[in-house]
């Protein structure tokens, strides 16, 4: 299967090694990272797993700062650029996509409606990676936690087609295939929300955000609202592999300002639980604000907001949480707690 991969971040970087150790030698990558092409090109995708094993996975094409002219036809493009980059990537890219071909978006947010806005309606595939990975220097991976790769075309049942993309993408590691795409995304775009979110405004580690029982409190308003918005879509939640059914961690509109001792506790160890998959590993967004890239939080709170604003549904936590980003992307608000800590304040009393 020829197939080209922009974007070698973490989870980027993992996808190419563990396919390239598994003999897909027709796979062109694509960064715009000079110094990360040219330590690929040189020593090969270097990866530790979690167990503690290494391995070493060289590259048949040497990576290429843009989309080689004559690549193609590919008849799978995976896009694992941040998400405000994915119009730009395939715009590079599509011209290249086999008549057969799809794209396979393995971004956060809601990332297939944008890429068929370009591609066309029924060639953007879903990929939701529950899993974790830092690239720790040019070239080196370290994936952080357990989970799998979930795929799915949004709106219709999984074929042919998907099977044989999930079968070769099995190096990855545990993929599952679904009929419920838009359930997986909005369970991951709500975690990604808090963990993601609140760790680029923390600029802490995840495990460290979890411990805060405040920024707890402020997770279960943030699930709360993605829940409501799920709700007026009607879209059926899934648990993402290894976590919690997030539905069940919604307050209802009683418990928002004050929530019993009871339910509280129990929501709390289930955040706890969740958070502990995540503990190793920093956010991405924190990531690219600090090498001066856009943050996704636009396709990530950002679309709880827009798809409340469009049902009528209130979304003033992911609102608020839209904002701060943006400030610290700025530079006019330091990293720390203290947002969070005044927001939760602010919607408990």
């Amino acid at each position: 299967m020829r197939t080209l991969l922009q974007g070698v971040g973490g989870i980027g970087g993992v996808v190419a090694a563990t396919l390239l150790r598994a003999g897909f030698a027709d796979l062109q990558l694509v960064t715009g990272n000079a110094p990360l092409a040219e330590a690929i090109h040189r020593d090969g995708l270097r990866v530790r797993e979690r167990d503690g094993s290494t391995f070493v996975a060289r590259p048949t094409l040497p990576p290429s700062p843009t989309v080689p002219e004559g690549g193609g036809p590919y008849e799978l493009i995976v896009l694992v650029t941040q998400t405000p980059r994915l119009a730009e990537a395939l715009q590079a890219s599509q011209a290249q996509l086999s008549p057969t071909g799809v794209v396979l978006c393995l971004q956060n947010g809601l990332p297939e409606a944008h890429a068929e806005a370009i591609v066309g309606q029924g060639r953007a595939l879903g990929g939701v990676v529950s899993w974790a990975a830092s690239m720790t220097a040019p070239g080196e991976y370290v994936r952080t936690t357990p989970g799998a790769i979930h795929l799915g075309w949004p709106g219709r049942p999984a074929d042919a087609q998907i099977k044989a993309i999930a079968a070769a993408l099995a190096p990855t590691g545990d993929v599952h295939v679904t009929d419920n795409l838009l359930g997986v995304r909005w369970s991951k775009l709500a975690i990604n929300a808090t963990i993601t979110t609140m760790g680029a405004i923390v600029g802490q580690p995840l495990g460290r955000l979890i411990d805060d029982a405040p920024v707890r409190d402020l997770a279960l308003h943030v699930f709360s609202e993605a829940v409501d918005v799920c709700d007026a879509l009607g879209v059926r939640l899934e648990p993402v592999t290894g976590t919690f059914p997030l539905a069940r961690l919604a307050l209802g509109p009683a418990e928002r300002r004050s929530p019993g001792l009871f339910a509280r506790a129990w929501r709390h160890l289930a955040l706890r639980l969740v958070g502990a998959r995540y503990s190793g590993a920093r956010s991405s967004m924190l990531y690219a604000i600090e090498r001066g890239r856009p943050p996704e939080v636009d396709y990530i709170n950002g679309e709880i907001v827009r798809s409340g604003a469009k049902l009528g549904v209130p979304t003033p936590v992911n609102t608020e949480l839209v904002r701060l980003v943006h400030e610290i992307a700025a530079k006019r608000l330091p990293h720390g707690f203290e947002p969070l800590h005044t927001l939760r304040d602010a919607v408990m009393h």
